[in-house]
């Protein structure tokens, strides 16, 4: 087998780039994380149709990800280096990043978006049910919503200092609900899994002294996945994040 080198972005191996509001940059951080925050995007393709909105983008992977089959995706976040940094990194004709705190109205006209997407945010939010109420107004009437959030199993608030609130089930459930004209509320897992294949690599072949050709034509590719399962309520099971489907 050959080994297969991977040639990594400078851009996002140096710098001072700022990490303190529990943001993960691509190259600075585990990969572990980065596989499990991607996992929610994988899981937002299959409704990403026409125009996305994505509410604390971040550093910008997933906005980006997303662009790749969507018609146009709009990131946002309060961040200003994580906007110039996404802005820099990932350049496309239908992907915007914009600079805004969603704490404040949303800057988009009513019925502009077919997919309003958000992870690992609202718990970081003042006024969570003002930003639900803004999400419904810029959502398309009969399109989808999805928010994924951490739950907080007997009601008490962790000590995140970034974090304002986090929602019990009943809250979530009930929050969205108030909204949305069908919302279904699930717990999130996750379970990454180490794959293997094999694959053909296109490299010069020599012979040693023995005649045995090297490098060889193949190459053991080994990666992580990370697939989600979506659990129904069960007071017996209350493992998870709190994942929110919704159409408008």
């Amino acid at each position: 087998m050959s080994i297969v080198q991977m040639q990594l972005d400078t851009r996002q191996l140096t710098g001072t780039l700022d990490r303190s509001k529990e943001q993960l940059i691509p190259g600075h951080d585990s990969d572990y994380w980065l596989e499990f925050h991607l996992t929610f995007y994988r899981f937002a393709e299959q409704l990403c149709g026409g125009r996305v909105l994505d509410i604390g983008c971040g550093y910008g992977y997933g906005s980006n990800h997303l662009a790749q089959i969507a018609d146009h995706v709009t990131g946002i976040d309060y961040h200003p280096p994580a906007i110039e940094f996404a802005k820099e990194k990932y350049e496309r004709e239908n992907l915007t990043f914009l600079q805004h705190d969603a704490n404040t109205p949303l800057p988009f006209e009513d019925d502009t978006f077919d997919l309003i997407i958000s992870s690992e945010v609202l718990e970081h939010i003042a006024n969570q049910d003002a930003l639900l109420e803004e999400v419904k107004r810029v959502g398309k009437k009969g399109k989808f919503v999805i928010f994924k959030t951490p739950q907080s199993v007997d009601g008490s608030e962790d000590e995140n200092p970034h974090h304002h609130h986090t929602y019990t089930y009943e809250e979530f459930e009930q929050a969205f609900k108030r909204q949305f004209t069908k919302a279904d509320i699930f717990f999130w897992t996750q379970n990454t899994q180490v794959v293997q294949k094999i694959i053909k690599v296109n490299l010069d072949k020599k012979i040693e002294k023995f005649g045995d050709p090297y490098p060889s034509e193949n190459a053991l590719l080994v990666h992580t996945l990370t697939i989600p399962t979506l659990m129904e309520p069960d007071a017996n099971n209350r493992i998870g994040d709190l994942f929110a489907m919704c159409e408008i």
